[in-house]
Order: C-alpha cells, then sequence, then structure tokens
C-alpha cells in the first residue's frame, strides 16, 4: 500500500501553481487547463465545470510520485446540487471527492464530505459554518497512503489508496496534463501544491506512516487502516508467558473505537481486565504524532498509550520503563515507537520496555508477603511470589 525509496535533495518549492480564474468569459478555461471531456468556462471569474477539466500543470520530475494538497472556494454553494475533483490519470482514474450542500438557507446546514477509494465511498456530514454563499475547502492525494477532503473544519474525510498506479505527468493526445482535475462545479482561488513524499519540506497529507532516515537514505510510508494489530513479546524476566504472542485489535475512532471519526486520529483497544492477583482493568491508546529523534530520523507515528476502562492514561497494570536516554520514552504511560527497530513498508512499529507491574501481598508460609506481577493467570492463581517487584518487560509491536 505504501513507497519505498531514495532521493537526492534539490532545491525545490512546494507549490506547484495557482489560478484565480480572473479573466474575461470565456469557454475556454486557460492555458493551466486542459479539457477532456464536457466544458470548463471562465464564467464572473470563476470557473464552472461539466465534465472532466484536467491541469496542465506537471510536477516536475523529481515529484515521481505525484502527491498535491489543493486549496479552492466553492461557489454558489445554496444553488449548487454537488462538486466534484478527482486524483490521478485525469483520462482514466476513479478517485474522486465531492462535497454535496444540504440543509441549505437554515441555520443548520451541512455539507457532506464524499471520498472515494476506487470501490467505497466514505462520508461524513459536517456543518457549514459560513455564512456567505461560498466555502473554502481542502484535499489531498499522497499515493500509498491517503486521499482527503474537507472544509477546514475538523474532522474531513480520509481514505486509504494504495501506491499504483501513480506518476507525475500524463498525456492527452499531444498535451500534457497533470493529476488533479474539476469533474462538476464552480471554483474559485485555486492553489496547488505538493506534499511530504514528494518533499520532505512540504506539508503531509493527514495521518499516515512516514519515515525518512537521514543515515539510511530511506523514506518511506504507508496508510494505517482503520483496524490495526497489537501484539505483545517477552522481551526479558522470564514470568508472565500467559501474555507472550498475545494479540489485541486497535479500531480508529476519535474517543473511542469504532465512533465513525472519519478521520485518521487515534486506534483504541477494547477494555481489557486482569483478575489476578487482582482485578483491574486496561486499554490501549493509540494517536498520531511527530517523532524526531538526533540520529537522523523524522517520523509520523503513532505514539502508544496505556489506559484505563474510561481510555485515561493509567500504570495499574503496565508502565513504560523510564531507561535513560531511551529513544520514544515520552512518560510511565506514553512511549513512541523506536524509530530503528520500525518501519512503514511493511507496517511494523516497536514500542520496546513495557514493564509488568506487580501487586504486594501474602505469599508463600504464612505470615510472608511478596510481590505477584499481573500476568492475568488464566489458571486463576497469583502468578510468581517475589521479595522485591520483578522486572518482567515487553516489546508491544503493531502491525496490519
Amino acid at each position: 500500500m505504501g513507497g519505498k525509496h531514495n532521493k537526492c535533495c534539490c532545491n525545490v518549492s512546494c507549490q506547484l501553481g495557482d489560478d484565480d480564474f480572473n479573466r474575461a468569459n470565456s469557454a475556454d478555461p486557460g492555458p493551466l487547463w486542459h479539457i477532456v471531456s464536457g466544458t470548463g468556462i471562465i464564467v464572473g471569474n470563476t470557473i464552472e465545470v461539466d465534465g472532466v477539466v484536467a491541469t496542465t500543470i506537471c510536477h516536475p520530475t523529481r515529484y515521481e510520485n505525484g502527491s498535491w494538497i489543493i486549496r479552492m472556494k466553492l461557489i454558489d454553494v445554496r444553488s449548487a446540487d454537488y462538486y466534484e475533483i478527482g486524483a490521478g490519470n485525469p483520462l482514466s482514474s476513479d478517485y474522486r471527492i465531492q462535497w454535496v450542500p444540504s440543509d441549505k438557507d437554515t441555520i443548520n446546514e451541512k455539507i457532506t464530505i464524499r471520498v472515494y477509494d476506487g470501490s467505497v465511498w466514505k462520508e461524513y456530514a459536517q456543518t457549514w459554518t459560513a455564512s456567505a454563499d461560498t466555502v473554502e475547502v481542502t484535499a489531498c492525494y499522497q499515493p500509498g497512503a491517503i486521499l482527503h477532503g474537507d472544509v477546514g473544519i475538523v474532522p474531513g474525510v480520509d481514505a486509504c489508496i494504495p501506491l499504483d498506479p501513480h506518476d507525475n505527468c500524463y498525456a492527452d493526445g499531444g498535451d500534457e496534463i497533470g493529476n488533479f482535475f474539476f469533474t462538476r462545479g464552480r471554483f474559485d482561488d485555486w492553489v496547488y501544491e505538493t506534499t511530504i513524499i514528494d518533499e520532505k519540506t512540504c506539508l503531509p497529507c493527514q495521518c499516515f506512516c512516514y519515515i525518512y532516515s537521514v543515515p539510511l537514505d530511506l523514506e518511506e510510508w504507508s496508510c494505517y487502516p482503520d483496524i490495526l494489530t497489537l501484539t505483545l513479546e517477552l522481551m526479558s524476566g522470564g514470568d508472565c508467558v500467559e501474555l507472550d504472542d498475545m494479540t489485541i485489535a486497535m479500531t480508529a475512532g476519535n474517543l473511542s473505537g469504532g465512533d465513525g471519526w472519519p478521520e485518521k486520529k487515534s486506534w483504541y483497544s477494547d477494555v481489557l481486565t486482569c483478575t489476578i492477583p487482582t482485578t483491574a482493568s486496561y486499554t490501549f491508546i493509540l494517536d498520531c504524532t511527530t517523532v524526531e529523534t538526533g540520529d537522523g530520523y523524522w517520523f509520523l507515528a503513532l505514539s502508544l498509550r496505556i489506559g484505563d476502562a474510561a481510555y485515561l492514561p493509567s500504570s495499574t497494570v503496565f508502565q513504560w520503563e523510564d531507561t535513560t536516554g531511551s529513544i520514544g520514552y515520552v512518560s510511565n504511560t506514553t512511549r513512541l515507537p523506536d524509530p530503528r527497530e520500525s518501519n512503514c513498508v511493511p507496517l511494523d512499529l516497536s514500542y520496546p520496555n513495557m514493564k509488568i507491574n506487580s501487586v504486594f501481598g501474602p505469599c508463600g508460609p504464612p505470615g510472608n508477603f511478596g510481590y505477584f506481577p499481573f500476568c492475568c493467570d488464566a489458571s486463576g492463581q497469583p502468578n510468581g511470589c517475589y521479595a522485591s517487584s520483578p522486572t518482567i518487560l515487553f516489546r508491544v509491536r503493531v502491525t496490519i
């Protein structure tokens, strides 16, 4: 689903082009546009499209993925049925982003954002807060990662898309065309930029796995799907084998898993419960974040939090061991992935040194006390009896 590339450094610009459409009314949309089918007319210093009208701006050769972010205005929103743009090859791509106004001229106006990934539509009805008949929107296209649309308010709508097919320029007859195109609606003030997967200094498109390694001269990325798998791997301590190779499903959401949030933001486990050595609930939460380390790694990744039944930070059952100088340690409840052990292609994020906590209580002969680790033993018996709190460490891995 993602990309893996080696890249050189160049003096570059993120902006590819722009058009304010401020010119005389015409059936010819101008030199920045090529009519593949239908019509694209300049009217009232805007462009009105019904068909396929592609930009003639191709990405420079060094921007081999053809990624983009566009910003523009939707015009005459209260009288329009819908607006639509496309991404990829204007002659064949079926990637689409739509904005569909509804409840027009009321205080509860909505715009439904719809994103088509080539097989299914994803959508979300967003409140329309503009007082005028114009709405500013953003969309972005990153092959191997995300197709996204919004109205400038969180949330927008994300869909995962594969890396192929992709290119940075196409042709229709003897004319070169880029990989953005209008298909329906009236638009204004269009701005066209490339993204981080084509140039590291440019903006990313939403939340996706991205790693840039200076020492390895490596860049790779992939999409985070709605369901991820978290696996516990015993590192050291020789106990709590009951948890070794345990897998836990992580489901996308905003405040909880599966709550319908349409953007890539967070992932949640179900609430899990240990009854041995004492009853305690725990959860895992993944949040989109940026990881930068001093040894040349730059990461768009997922931080991993340990929570309780309410998804609040908790170190009752597990905690991250605080090791001096440890890459990725944030707090005893939050850790970033170690980029030296992690990959985006295939997706494999590594979080080492999760410590199993213990409970102090009676064990051994009457009157003796010791420490029981939270191994959640299915046999119903406390696991171990230690004179001091043991150091039992797990590595947590996140994969598809």
